[in-house]
């Protein structure tokens, strides 16, 4: 999948892979030693998330239902739990650590996933 900023175009992510089943929802980016640029992944309906286990820090993004920016956290380290803050978040992407900084992202810009 495809992440691209939905006012201005500007693809963002190349490669998103979708966190769909139990399964991928659980394992999510654990294990994994790094992320290629253009690289996400992308948890429906997840609020809230953690990074156990997790060998690197990750930027990420949450969207409300509109696919806006609802929150940012970046460079989050491994061993850490993050929660939305805004209560109308409803999805997330993460990322590598470093993306929010080069994208320039604020709180209310509009986001789409394309498949």
């Amino acid at each position: 999948m495809i992440l691209e900023h939905a006012t201005t175009g500007r693809v963002l992510l190349t490669g998103v892979a979708g966190a769909f089943s139990l399964r991928k929802r659980m394992r999510g980016l654990m294990g994994r030693v790094g992320l290629e640029p253009g690289e996400g992944m992308f948890f429906p309906d997840c609020r809230a998330i953690h990074t156990f286990f997790m060998r690197m820090p990750i930027d990420v993004i949450f969207l409300d239902a509109e696919w806006r920016v609802a929150g940012l956290a970046e460079n989050l380290k491994p061993w850490r739990m993050l929660v939305c803050g805004d209560p109308g978040g409803r999805h997330t992407l993460e990322t590598a650590a470093g993306s929010l900084s080069r994208w320039a992202l604020a709180i209310g810009d509009a986001l789409r996933l394309i498949e």
